[in-house]
């Protein structure tokens, strides 16, 4: 027999947790869990629009490489908030796109994405279309294209396509 037995009127710790304890420890976690939760969240939609971003970028890339090999005026444009348009202008100077231009496609920003701004290009579109050369053909001015969840979202991006070079990245 132990020490602590042979003394008259000595309880033996407890071994389990009371319920205060226990409701303590669950309002712990709960902040915890919700502060984790809400990081991730912001995290996720950063990468969401730096992915939207960057399909832009890729898309334009793939156009100016397209003309390098042939294709005569492939474009891009913008014809709402939430979607690319990508054809071939069939004009001898591309005018934007109309009835006799070859659609070749297009994508709609996914996960709430939308262009917050657009300047550059050419029309109430901002058509960007690319000489033979990779260059662009119709704007003289750089297209800058700000994609965010809404206006004056902290994690938006920008893209940036210089008409002298045509080339294009996230900014």
């Amino acid at each position: 027999m132990g020490l602590k037995a042979a003394i008259p009127g000595h309880r033996h710790a407890s071994k389990g947790m009371t319920l205060l304890e226990i409701l303590i420890a669950l309002v712990v976690a709960g902040v915890l869990t919700g502060a984790g939760a809400m990081a991730l969240s912001r995290f996720g939609s950063r990468n969401r629009i730096r992915a939207e971003a960057e399909k832009v970028v890729d898309t334009l890339w793939e156009l100016r490489s397209d003309a390098t090999t042939g294709m005569r005026n492939p474009c891009m444009d913008f014809p709402a908030p939430d979607s690319v348009r990508i054809y071939g202008d069939t004009s001898a100077i591309p005018d934007g796109y109309g009835s006799g231009d070859r659609p070749l496609g297009g994508f709609r920003f996914k996960g709430g994405v939308h262009a917050l701004d657009i300047s550059g290009g050419q029309g109430a579109f901002h058509a960007v279309c690319f000489e033979t050369r990779g260059t662009m053909g119709s704007a003289g001015a750089a297209l800058l294209l700000s994609l965010g969840l809404a206006p004056g979202d902290p994690d938006g991006k920008r893209v940036r396509l210089l008409p002298s070079t045509g080339i294009a990245k996230v900014l």
